[in-house]
């Protein structure tokens, strides 16, 4: 894995700094890291996260820039209070965002603008959900949900993708908890399994093994 940049968002400390394990640090707007709340994450090796408000809270990234033809990948973990959400965007526009739509549509805007809306299992509220949105250097673009692939959306999406803000798209900011946030310069669909078992705990001591069928983890004793 290409792992460009690593924000777990597990800071608790009051400070406007939210530490980067890989690549730069973000810079909280809105408070600091203790009034963005750190909570119980996901699971797994997955401890904690930050709850946003929806009002302010958002953290300015840098130095994630891909132009057209790059591969990449965005990877994190959602808790959402609402039925829209805002886990990824910018300041200046609708060119570079990932944007929960409603329960079942997660929308990817990057190039001139231009969106693409992904069909997935029903998200809900108050419930962790890993969202994994991958592109190749063709421009083929992929999301998955909990490890299983959207099941309709566009094939390709060219264009840069630049984003600047995570919890913050144009003025509106994201009202719910996000965790791991990760950013590769590669196509990860094929790690995806890998990605979700990080936030899941498996009773009995079962481990999560990629089936090879559209990215589908399934659970192997």
């Amino acid at each position: 894995m290409a792992l460009i940049k690593h924000l777990k968002l597990d800071d608790n400390a009051a400070s406007t700094t939210v530490v980067a394990t890989v690549g730069t640090n973000g810079t909280l707007e809105g408070g600091d890291n203790t009034s963005a709340k750190s909570v119980a994450g996901p699971g797994g090796i997955i401890t904690l996260g930050f709850d946003l408000n929806g009002v302010d809270d958002a953290i300015i990234i840098s130095g994630v820039t891909f132009i057209n033809g790059d591969a990449f990948s965005v990877s994190f973990w959602a808790e959402w209070d609402l039925a829209i959400g805002r886990p990824l965007g910018e300041t200046g526009g609708l060119i570079n965002r990932i944007l929960k739509v409603d329960d079942t549509t997660i929308r990817v805007t990057n190039g001139a603008g231009v969106s693409s809306d992904f069909t997935v299992a029903s998200m809900g509220t108050s419930n962790w959900c890993h969202i994994l949105i991958t592109r190749t250097s063709g421009n083929s673009m992929r999301v998955f949900l909990n490890g299983v692939e959207s099941s309709t959306g566009a094939l390709t999406r060219d264009g840069a993708f630049v984003p600047t803000r995570i919890g913050r798209q144009t003025a509106n900011y994201h009202d719910g908890k996000l965790a791991q946030f990760k950013i590769f310069d590669t196509d990860e669909s094929a790690n995806v399994a890998a990605l979700y078992a990080e936030g899941i705990t498996v009773a009995g001591g079962g481990r999560i093994v990629n089936s090879g069928v559209s990215g589908s983890p399934i659970l192997s004793a």
